[in-house]
């Protein structure tokens, strides 16, 4: 058998003995039809795979106190409830937070943090609350489980649903 005849040709696994298998002669016809079924049909699964592209955490900082203020945008962006996020933040941080009312979109923290901190507070509660375990996508819904008193994540894309 050549090179041309093994594309042709369909490889089948016999399930009697592992290491032996069939080969059933096709027609170069049907194989290519389903061979761009099955691309079409790959591509249509990756169509739904989005990047997640989270702006860059803007902080302004005094000599006491930081202002972030481009949070709103970004929970905007990672589909998340500020009061989930801003309490991650506060257990990781140990520092005070509060909504500024002279800032729009912006929360202020008690003590100076910096830019390095944040940007890895962010990662690291995007890999834990919002990217789905199993296939990595980042359309998932954060929703709170009252009678097990835990988070559950729902994924969009794969339909797995796990508590946190």
């Amino acid at each position: 058998m050549n090179f041309f005849e093994i594309h042709k040709a369909q490889i089948k696994i016999d399930l009697n003995s592992y290491y032996k298998f069939k080969v059933i002669k096709m027609d170069s016809e049907s194989f290519y039809e389903d061979l761009d079924n099955v691309y079409d049909e790959l591509e249509s699964i990756n169509m739904g795979n989005t990047k997640l592209v989270i702006p860059n955490p803007i902080l302004e900082g005094t000599t006491t106190n930081t202002y972030w203020k481009n949070i709103k945008k970004i929970l905007v962006t990672i589909n998340r409830p500020p009061d989930h996020f801003l309490d991650y933040m506060n257990r990781e941080i140990h520092t005070g937070y509060w909504i500024s009312s002279s800032k729009s979109d912006g929360i202020g923290m008690i003590g100076k943090i910096s830019l390095k901190t944040i940007t890895a507070l962010l990662q690291n509660y995007i890999k834990k609350y919002v990217v789905c375990n199993i296939c990595k996508s980042p359309n998932t819904v954060l929703d709170k489980n009252k009678d097990l008193r835990a988070y559950m994540i729902t994924c969009e894309k794969c339909k797995s649903k796990y508590t946190i």
